[in-house]
């Protein structure tokens, strides 16, 4: 299945409004965006970013869930903080590091929340061509 697909099957939609800053990306040069996903019975609320790069284009859907999926799957596979570093060339006595790997665990729980039953399918959800 796509993520096309997945969105469709599951009325997924898209509320966003721009934001002056992203709290974990302080350093980050670009637009952000308070984005609430939904799907029937179900909504999750995140800070979206995007490069200059995309010339102020709004974020779309697809876009901010192949995002969030590459997040989900690093946090599913790195077990532990430890494993994180190594596996993504963090050091290990860095706070910044923590911070993203605790952050991604969270981010990966509220999916895990907003997709219910459907989360291994969001997961398994294939690229778009």
């Amino acid at each position: 299945m796509t993520m096309q697909q997945l969105i469709k099957q599951n009325s997924i939609r898209l509320v966003y409004n721009r934001t002056d800053q992203n709290p974990h990306m302080d350093d980050f040069e670009g637009d952000h965006y308070r984005v609430t996903l939904k799907r029937p019975g179900r909504r999750m609320t995140l800070v979206f970013s995007k490069g200059f790069g995309h010339k102020g284009a709004p974020p779309a859907v697809v876009e901010i869930l192949e995002c969030l999926q590459s997040d989900a799957r690093i946090a599913e596979d790195c077990a532990s903080f430890e494993g994180f570093c190594s596996d993504l060339g963090y050091n290990s006595d860095s706070r910044r590091a923590e911070k993203t790997y605790k952050a991604l665990k969270r981010q990966a729980a509220k999916l895990q929340k907003f997709f219910g039953d459907l989360y291994e399918d969001f997961l398994d959800c294939e690229e778009e061509d």
